[in-house]
């Protein structure tokens, strides 16, 4: 059984997990440009809205933060609650993670507005499984080079990570993570997919649109 100190301390590392996920990254470094990255593209806080209002090298310490409060998130869960000493742990381990993923979506510090949650999702995975990580991570990077389009990358990279956890993780708590995680994430990405179906979804090199 969980022992008491775990249990005590669950709460709060549940908080730092969502206060991780919320740090609004894409906002800052809008600002930090002079750019109010709610009034462009989308309203998007993420890497790919960032891209457009700012420029690459922007988008992509965007990307790399986000990525990184993702995993810091998971690694808080796995620290606390080692999985290692109890498997059953990964059900905690996984709440931090998802919690990573609404703090990103709808951030305190931003009126509960946010992202969609794709470069977090991919920090999550990270802390979870690098190999799994790196293979999505790799996976995205080429959808996106072949089709343009930031948004079919990610939701690509969310089935491939399913498939990948369900094949290889041991926990069955990994595995419905990246299920919710996946599930959320495309919900996220609804005005993509209608975009997409509708042929109107901008490209990465485009300027509107996130």
């Amino acid at each position: 059984m969980l022992n008491f100190p775990v249990t005590l301390n669950a709460p709060l590392v549940f908080l730092a997990a969502y206060l991780l996920g919320a740090l609004p990254f894409g906002v800052i470094t809008a600002k930090l440009r002079g750019v109010d990255i709610f009034q462009v593209g989308s309203g998007s806080t993420g890497a790919t809205n960032v891209i457009r209002a700012c420029g690459k090298w922007c988008g992509l310490a965007v990307f790399t933060l986000d990525v990184a409060k993702g995993a810091l998130a998971a690694y808080l869960g796995l620290l606390f609650f080692p999985v290692a000493a109890d498997p059953r742990n990964a059900w905690l381990v996984i709440i931090c993670g998802f919690l990573a993923l609404v703090g990103h979506s709808a951030s305190v510090f931003i009126g509960f507005r946010g992202g969609k949650s794709a470069a977090t999702g991919l920090g999550v995975a990270l802390a979870l499984d690098w190999r799994i990580f790196l293979a999505v991570a790799v996976f995205t990077l080429l959808v996106r080079q072949i089709t343009g389009y930031q948004s079919v990358a990610s939701l690509s990279a969310g089935l491939l990570a399913l498939i990948l956890f369900l094949l290889f993780s041991p926990y069955p708590a990994y595995q419905l993570l990246t299920l919710t995680g996946v599930v959320f994430v495309w919900i996220k990405h609804i005005p993509n997919i209608q975009r997409l179906a509708a042929g109107t979804e901008t490209k990465i090199t485009g300027r509107q649109n996130g």
